[in-house]
């Protein structure tokens, strides 16, 4: 019977691990006014909202813009981790010339057409 009860201890944690909700935390970002925010569930990250420069600072080239909250990096993408989807932004039509990307726990943004805002599509990736 000690075997059985193992099992079923074992498995009631990993229902507990795959059912785990972080609630939403918010990207770490010491220059923005909006910001990314996130959620964990069991081993899927959701990524929604959107960015805005409390300078009002434009958007450059492979710019880091912000760490993600501990614990929800993606794992194994190698080169960009995670490419998340653009739903528009100021200085151009919805998704011109950027994209924004996580890799190694750091949020980035590709993109020079000089806008200041980006609404994120939301997404989600494992972790």
């Amino acid at each position: 019977m000690a075997n059985a009860n193992t099992k079923i201890s074992a498995l009631s944690t990993e229902l507990a691990t795959t059912t785990a909700d972080s609630g939403w935390k918010y990207m770490t970002a010491n220059n923005l006014s909006e910001k990314l925010k996130f959620r964990k569930i069991g081993h899927v990250v959701f990524v929604a909202g959107s960015i805005r420069f409390s300078d009002n600072g434009k958007f450059a080239n492979d710019q880091a813009l912000g760490n993600v909250p501990s614990g929800m990096a993606p794992t194994g993408y190698n080169t960009y981790e995670c490419l998340i989807p653009i739903a528009m932004h100021n200085g151009g039509a919805a998704g011109t010339q950027a994209r924004i990307y996580i890799k190694n726990g750091v949020v980035y943004i590709n993109g020079t057409d000089s806008a200041s805002f980006v609404m994120i599509a939301t997404t989600a990736y494992f972790s």
